[in-house]
């Protein structure tokens, strides 16, 4: 019976170590097959895989690593003073101690740091390894990853650069806005004085008055350009300031309008005005200058593209918790295509062809909005355009 079973006991070893080499075979075919995919995903990321042998100073690179390094596949010497060999000299202190740290289990292995390639070029690298121990919990080796950060490096120097040159500009122009507030304000105001003494002295003399009127409107309007470029700066800045009090609107329509009046009529336009008082005889929060500087601006803009014989409105009333002012004209109006921009900061200027700086409606709309209110403007081609604005009202 046993010499009857021995040829079946081989048979079955046979079997058996068929089946195992099979096995091996295919987990061999598929430890290859990991590595290929592990050999192709660094080499798509740019990235490079190390092992460092803690006893006996062995350092393995993979072949991507290598030619971030700047070598050719398998010249890497394989020692760690090869791999010391690259690294930039202002570097080299940090890069080593991070590796000693890590190497004794005493913290986590990231950093990054610039080598020197042999043909000069300098680049960013950003590494990352983990501590494997033995079963005696002794530190083995290091494995890791490597990748070049170079252009991510760059291109975060590039921002700081453009950062630090916006920041520069912004400071050259205040220096600007502080030296047109200072510095032409002092002459402007001997103009001023000037032209009201020159006025007693002349004032038979029609000619001459003229010339006094004229030299007292360009004061005028160069004293407005100063105000607005300040006023624009501060809004840019988000420091647009405002003094709210309890304020009786109708007054404060009343004195914008009584001093655009005879503008008005001179033009040929009519002013006319309708102010519904609400109820229960609320006032509004607002800065009485501020808001006077808004209509204002609506009103010149309003009177200067209104043909004669045509009429400006100014209305007032309550909606939905606030006071609602617009001012109507029925000028040329405005394209539908640039009813967003008429807001932007220099957009008459650049946009429409019109003089002046196109400040006035981007201070309206920081003035509006440093009250908690909005602007916003309805127009029409060719049939005018309504400017809207809302004030709260006091508590």
């Amino acid at each position: 019976m046993v010499a009857n079973a021995f040829p079946d006991d081989v048979q079955t070893l046979r079997d058996e170590v068929e089946r195992l080499q099979v096995l091996a075979r295919g987990e061999r075919q598929h430890a290859e097959l990991a590595d290929e995919r592990l050999h192709l995903a660094l080499a798509s990321g740019s990235l490079g895989a190390w092992q460092f042998e803690i006893a006996t100073g062995r350092v393995t690179w993979s072949p991507t690593l290598e030619l971030i390094h700047g070598l050719t596949v398998g010249s890497f010497g394989g020692t760690f003073e090869d791999y010391q060999r690259d690294i930039h000299p202002e570097d080299r202190e940090r890069v080593l101690s991070t590796i000693s740290q890590s190497a004794a289990g005493l913290g986590e292995h990231h950093l990054a740091y610039r080598i020197v390639r042999p043909d000069g070029e300098l680049r960013w690298l950003e590494a990352s390894g983990r501590l494997f121990r033995d079963e005696l919990g002794q530190p083995l080796h290091m494995l890791g990853v490597c990748s070049d950060v170079t252009d991510r490096v760059r291109a975060d120097e590039q921002r700081v650069q453009l950062l630090a040159r916006a920041e520069q500009a912004v400071r050259a122009r205040d220096d600007l806005l502080a030296m047109v507030s200072h510095d032409l304000r002092d002459p402007l105001n001997v103009i001023a004085m000037a032209s009201n003494l020159l006025e007693l002295e002349v004032e038979r003399e029609p000619k001459a008055m003229a010339r006094v009127a004229m030299i007292r409107r360009a004061a005028r309007q160069m004293e407005e350009l100063i105000s607005n470029l300040l006023d624009a700066a501060s809004i840019e800045q988000g420091q647009c300031t405002v003094d709210p009090k309890p304020q009786d609107l109708a007054a404060i329509l009343a004195e914008v309008l009584d001093g655009f009046a005879p503008l008005a009529t001179g033009k040929g336009v009519g002013l006319e005005r309708q102010l519904e008082h609400p109820a229960d005889g609320k006032l509004v929060q607002c800065d009485r200058a501020r808001v006077a500087q808004v209509l204002g601006n609506l009103l010149s803009n309003a009177l200067k593209f209104s043909p004669a014989g045509q009429r400006i409105s100014v209305e007032a009333k309550a909606v939905g918790g606030t006071m609602q002012v617009s001012v109507s004209d029925a000028g040329a109006g405005i394209a539908a295509e640039h009813l967003t921009l008429v807001f932007d900061r220099y957009w008459k200027g650049k946009r429409s062809g019109r003089a002046g700086t196109g400040l006035g409606l981007f201070i309206a709309q920081g003035i509006v909005q440093a009250h908690g209110g909005r602007i916003w403007v309805d127009s029409t081609l060719g049939q005018g355009s309504t400017f809207f604005f809302t004030l709260p009202f006091a508590s």
